[in-house]
Formats: C-alpha cells, sequence, structure tokens
C-alpha cells in the first residue's frame, strides 16, 4: 500500500498485492539400511525444492552433502538444510546394525579317542554354522554336531555364524581328548618255565600303569 500526498495536502492512495512462488524446502536422507557391524555406509542428503544454494549441516557438525559412517550399534543421523532464502528443514536416519556373535559349548565330562562328543551351538543371532574340528576332513554345518575324534590330542575347535544378512562372526575353543584306555588281564597262566605264560600280568592300551592285588583263596 501507497499513500501520496500533494502540495494542497490532498492525498491518495492505492494497493497492489505482489505473489511469491516458493515451494517449501524438504530433505531425505539415504540410504535407510542395516549393515553388519563395523562396516562403512555412505549417507546422502538430498534437497528439494527450496530456492538457490542449499548448505549443509549434520549433527556431528560435518557440512558436506555427504558422510561416510561406520556404526558399532544401531545409530540415527540427522541433517539440517538451509537454501538461500534461509529456509531450513531437517531428515534423520537410523542406520541398524547386525551383531551375531559365535559361542558354543560341549556336554561336560572326559572324552576318550573313539566316543562321540556333542557339542552344543550358543550363538546369538546365526542362520548358518560352520564347524572346523581341528582334524583332517572333519568339519560339520549341523548347529548341533557329533564327532568322533579318531586320536587323542589337543584340538582348536572353530566355529563360524552367518546371519541373514550375511554378517559373520567366529570363535574358538580347545577341546582335550584323552587316549582310549582298555585292559586285559588273562584269567590262567602257566608257570611251568618253558617261556610261555610264565609270568601274570595285565595289559592294555593307554595306562600310565596299575596296581596288581593277588588273593589267595
Amino acid at each position: 500500500t501507497v499513500t501520496v500526498t500533494d502540495l494542497c495536502g490532498t492525498t491518495a492512495e492505492d494497493e497492489v498485492t505482489v505473489t511469491v512462488q516458493y515451494d517449501t524446502l524438504q530433505v531425505y536422507i539415504t540410504p535407510d539400511t542395516t549393515v553388519c557391524a563395523h562396516d562403512s555406509v555412505i549417507l546422502l542428503a538430498h534437497p528439494a525444492l527450496g530456492w538457490n544454494g542449499y548448505t549443509y549441516l549434520w549433527e556431528n557438525g560435518e557440512d558436506q552433502d555427504t558422510r561416510l559412517v561406520q556404526p558399532a550399534a544401531t545409530t540415527t543421523y540427522t541433517v539440517t538444510i538451509t537454501d538461500g532464502c534461509g529456509i531450513s528443514a531437517t531428515d534423520n536416519v537410523q542406520i541398524g546394525v547386525n551383531d551375531p556373535i559365535a559361542a558354543f559349548s560341549w556336554n561336560s565330562g572326559i572324552y576318550v579317542e573313539g566316543f562321540p562328543v556333542q557339542f552344543l551351538d550358543e550363538s546369538v543371532g546365526a542362520n548358518s554354522w560352520y564347524w572346523d574340528f581341528d582334524y583332517p576332513g572333519i568339519t560339520s554345518t549341523e548347529r548341533f554336531p557329533v564327532v568322533t575324534y579318531p586320536d587323542s590330542g589337543l584340538f582348536n575347535v572353530m566355529l563360524a555364524i552367518v546371519d541373514g544378512l550375511g554378517c559373520v562372526d567366529t570363535t574358538w575353543q580347545s577341546i582335550w581328548i584323552n587316549p582310549e584306555v582298555q585292559f586285559y588281564a588273562p584269567n590262567a597262566f602257566t608257570p611251568d618255565g618253558d617261556g610261555t605264560n610264565d609270568v601274570f600280568f595285565g595289559n592294555g592300551v593307554g595306562l600310565d600303569g596299575y596296581h596288581l592285588r593277588i588273593f589267595e583263596i
């Protein structure tokens, strides 16, 4: 509106309407996704509408349209974009994190070669399993495998798991397999000095020693 007064004190007034075509600034962030723990992902802030140049401000102070993140847990990221008219818009995105945990145990007890061992999966988030039992040719993809070691010794068992996203975790444990113990004692002997079966004794496999007691009946 404008009012005009001439030298005679006469006034006149008029008005005009000016319409500004302005589409409100919008912003969104991509991608909205889930990753494996400690994997990297590049976030991209997309402005739309608004007017003239854009400035960017992430919650951590970065001021670019892209941002490299490496979340250790599910995290929300926020960006504010301001256009040339000083109008701002904000968006946020949550990056989910999958972090499967491999774990296993076996039934308590003393194990010997030639006898089965039941392994128990205790993992979190696993969809598939791969076991390596530190013995040539002995592996498994079962969740609860039963394994028989042909030999004694210390074996480093490995379990690798994969979740539905393809995230992997691996763990190791050592298991001791004892030698198989067998003992044999004859029920007769012939102490006649002919060099055959003259001495009574026991024999076996996997023995450190034994104590023999003889009773007279």
